[in-house]
C-alpha cells in the first residue's frame, strides 16, 4: 500500500502470520496503516493487530522450552509480556502447542497427521510441524509441562504471585532450570518427584 513503511522485523512478523495470501496481506496492511498513522510499521504493532502473529511467537517460545534454549524461550517471554500481551493468553497458548506436541509425538504417518488434526481440531501441518521437535521430549517431558503450566495457571488465578513472575517461573521450569518449579507456588514445597 503506498505510503505504508514496514520495519524488516515487522515484514517477517506479517509473512509468518499471514503467509502467502496476498488478499488478506493487503487488508492486514491497510489496518496496520491506519493504526500507525505515519510511523514506520514495527513487528510489535503486527503482533498485536495482525490475527495469528502470537501464536508464531509461541510457537517460537515453546521450540525453544522443547530445545532448553533457556535464554530463547525467556526473551520471547519477555517480548510477549512487554508488548502487553496477557499472561493468561500466553499460558493457553503454550499448552495448546504442547497439546500438539504430545499429538506430533504419537505421529507414524501423514495419515495419522490428519486423523490427529482433526480430532483436536488442528491442521495436518500443524502436527507435521512438530514431528520434528517431537523427537527432542519424551512423554513424561510433556506431562510435567503440563504440570507446570496448569500450576502456573492455578497460582495465577488464586493471587499466589504476579502472572509474570508465575510465567518467568514456568518457563524457567520447562527450560528445566533447576528450583523454578512452578508447583511450589500451590503447595508452598517442592512436589516430590
Amino acid at each position: 500500500l503506498a505510503g505504508a513503511t514496514l520495519e524488516p522485523t515487522a515484514v517477517h512478523e506479517l509473512a509468518a502470520a499471514v503467509g502467502p495470501d496476498t488478499e488478506r496481506i493487503e487488508q492486514e496492511l491497510r489496518k496496520l496503516t491506519t493504526y500507525a498513522r505515519g510511523a514506520p510499521i514495527t513487528a510489535a504493532d503486527v503482533r498485536a493487530l495482525v490475527a495469528g502473529a502470537i501464536e508464531t511467537e509461541i510457537f517460537d517460545l515453546t521450540r525453544a522450552v522443547v530445545r532448553k534454549d533457556t535464554r530463547g524461550a525467556i526473551g520471547t517471554l519477555e517480548r510477549l509480556l512487554g508488548e502487553g500481551q496477557a499472561p493468561q493468553q500466553i499460558l493457553a497458548l503454550l499448552l495448546w502447542q504442547f497439546r500438539v506436541l504430545l499429538f506430533a509425538s504419537a505421529m507414524k504417518s501423514s495419515a495419522d497427521a490428519e486423523r490427529m488434526a482433526k480430532a483436536i481440531r488442528s491442521s495436518p501441518g500443524a502436527i507435521a510441524r512438530w514431528q520434528g521437535e517431537a523427537r527432542r521430549i519424551s512423554r513424561a517431558d510433556v506431562t510435567r509441562a503440563y504440570e507446570a503450566l496448569y500450576a502456573t495457571d492455578l497460582a495465577i488465578k488464586q493471587g499466589r504471585t504476579e502472572p509474570e513472575t508465575a510465567m518467568m517461573l514456568c518457563v524457567l521450569d520447562l527450560c528445566g532450570v533447576a528450583g523454578a518449579d512452578p508447583r511450589e507456588l500451590i503447595v508452598g514445597e517442592p512436589p516430590r518427584r
